[in-house]
This record gives structure tokens, C-alpha cells and sequence, in this order.
């Protein structure tokens, strides 16, 4: 690059500033009696964005819709023959930040005493599916049958207790929520962690802490249900109402852009999740900022240059930027 006459444009810090949209959400609710066919139905138990997703499980034997000891929900059957058992939903959920995670579990529904450290999970932020709670590259969480918890940032265990409930935590059918602020899902930005335990904030790091900042972040977003009985044990594992929400990011294409000082840029193209779109008109701003280096062609008396999408059938838009002068400049995308 030479100084005063090249120009590098970084389109870094691409924002959202609007709320969570659903993207998939299972209510597990069966029109017929148990069934090992996790697809059933799928397409009216199923809403968000996303629309009816199948499902991926370690095995179909014993993974069940409808049980008859816990209808209207997936129950995991776990034993001597297979002493874990898991389920995922076929798809990546990498769409945003923040994104939240919702369920209700219950470990052990058989377990009358609540007395086995036997266990259901929950796995999120994983390159796979059907991962183990001790994953190589996402966050594992489990819920002990007597009400204890683990935690785990890929293959280290961070936390093991009560969660910091005084009473410990509720042994049936906790209603569980998990909060995730990322920047992206790159491997390398860092995610900040949080989760709710019948609306309670729970411990879950060994300092005693509410919140946990994952340093290597998430590379992708599968989600894994997982039971789990050891030592000869058997158990029923129940998952219901399965949410995912988030706040879809937008996608810029290309990333980096050299330019003569004096010229103007070729198209940058921008995408906004369908889903965005579907949820009410979305306005997306192109700012500058450094504006003595790099201008939005276009742009109005503030800098800026809104584009408007009303039709989910349009998800693109385009812009071009001027090389002002040499330097390092910067542009934001933004929507309110």
C-alpha cells in the first residue's frame, strides 16, 4: 500500500439492534400414541422462521415422542444397552447475537427417590450434532436426577453443584433458559454465558459466578438433548418445548476492499435474515466511520445511506463506497 494514495475499507463492527425474532421452536405434541418417528408431525408442532426441521438421533429405539408416561413431550431412554442416548435438531443455529436457548427438563422421571447422579443435557455451540455433554468445541450442561448440575466449556468442566440455590434446585421439570451474547461465530470471539433456572439466575462457574465468558467462542450452533444412565441404571429423560431465538446478524460481502484514494468502490452486497424481514420492516443504515476516509456514495447530509426491505422475497441490498483518501477506514452496518 502506498501512503496517502492506496486505501484499505474494513467493514467491521456489522450491528443489530433489534429484538430476538423465534427461529424454531418444538412443542413436541403428538395427534397419536408414542411414537419413535421424531419427524411426525413436525410440521404442526414446529414454528419460527426456520419452519418444520427433522431430527438426528444416536439411536431411534430409544428416542420417543408421546411416551405414554410423559405425553407431549421427547423422552430419551437411556440404559445397560446403551448408556446415553441423544437427539439433534438438522440444523446449524449460527444466526446471531444474542441468541437464547429455552426448554423444560426433567431427569429421572422415573427416578422416585431423585437420588441417582445420572443425568439429561444439553450441548449447544457445537460444530456436530449429537455431541457429548463433554464436547469437543461447544458447551455441555448437565442436570443431575437429584438436582445437582455440571458445566462444561468443551472438554473442562467448569462447575459442579447446586447452581447456588439455597434449597437446591428444583428436581422436576425445570424450565430452563440460556442466554448467549457472541460477536460471531468464527472461533475466535469470545461468548458470554448466562442461564436461568425457573427464572433464577444460576451459578455456573467454580468462582461462584453468574456468568461464564467462553474465550474461544462457538465455530457453529448445534444443539444436542442428551440422557444419560450408568452403572446398570435405567432412566426416562424428558425434554419439552424446545425455543431457539436470536437476533440474526447481516452478512457483507467482501469483507476488505482496496481502493485508490479518489475512486469509487465496486458494489458491496449485503444480506438481512428472511427472517428479520418477516417480523416487520427493517431499516438498515451504512455509516462511516472514519469519514474523512471513506464516504457512502449515496448517503444523505449525516454520512448515512438507509435502505429499506419491506418483502421477505428481497434480502439483498448493495452499496458503494469512496476512497476519500489513503488510510484505514471503517463502516458499520446497523438496524433498528
Amino acid at each position: 500500500m502506498i501512503a496517502g494514495v492506496a486505501f484499505w475499507s474494513l467493514l467491521g463492527g456489522t450491528t443489530l439492534a433489534q429484538e430476538q425474532v423465534l427461529i424454531f421452536q418444538d412443542t413436541f405434541e403428538g395427534s397419536e400414541a408414542e411414537t419413535t418417528d421424531l419427524g411426525f408431525e413436525n410440521d404442526e408442532r414446529q414454528s419460527g422462521a426456520l419452519g418444520a426441521t427433522t431430527y438426528s438421533d444416536s439411536s431411534e429405539d430409544l428416542t420417543v415422542i408421546n411416551s405414554e408416561w410423559a405425553p407431549g413431550k421427547l423422552s430419551l431412554f437411556p440404559g445397560p444397552a446403551s448408556e446415553w442416548v441423544a437427539v439433534s435438531p438438522d440444523h446449524n443455529f449460527a444466526f446471531g447475537s444474542p441468541f437464547t436457548l429455552e426448554f423444560e427438563v426433567d431427569a429421572g422421571v422415573d427416578d422416585e427417590d431423585n437420588a441417582s447422579g445420572d443425568w439429561a443435557a444439553i450441548v449447544f455451540g457445537a460444530t456436530s450434532k449429537n455431541s457429548w455433554v463433554i464436547s469437543a468445541d461447544g458447551f455441555g450442561i448437565l442436570f443431575r436426577n437429584n438436582g445437582d448440575i455440571q458445566v462444561f466449556d468443551g472438554g473442562d468442566s467448569i462447575y459442579g453443584g447446586n447452581g447456588g440455590f439455597a434449597d437446591g434446585i428444583p428436581k422436576d421439570d425445570l424450565e430452563v433458559r440460556i442466554e448467549v451474547e457472541v460477536d460471531s461465530f468464527d472461533g475466535k470471539s469470545p461468548a458470554t454465558i448466562r442461564m436461568f433456572i425457573n427464572e433464577e439466575a444460576a451459578v455456573i462457574t467454580a468462582d461462584g459466578a453468574t456468568e461464564y465468558v467462553k474465550a474461544a467462542g462457538f465455530r457453529a450452533n448445534f444443539i444436542t438433548m442428551l440422557g444419560g444412565a450408568f452403572g446398570g441404571n435405567a432412566w426416562q429423560h424428558t425434554f419439552d418445548n424446545l425455543k431457539v431465538s436470536a437476533a440474526p446478524a447481516i452478512v457483507v460481502s467482501p469483507t476488505q476492499i482496496n481502493a485508490i484514494a479518489g475512486d469509487t468502490t465496486d458494489e458491496i452486497t449485503f444480506s438481512v435474515p428472511k427472517s428479520l424481514i418477516q417480523a416487520g420492516v427493517v431499516e438498515v443504515t451504512a455509516e462511516s466511520l472514519t469519514p474523512a476516509i471513506v464516504g457512502i456514495e449515496g448517503a444523505g447530509d449525516n454520512g448515512k445511506l438507509v435502505l429499506s426491505f419491506a418483502d421477505a422475497s428481497r434480502t439483498s441490498g448493495k452499496f458503494k463506497l469512496n476512497a476519500l483518501r489513503g488510510g484505514v477506514g471503517s463502516v458499520q452496518l446497523s438496524s433498528d
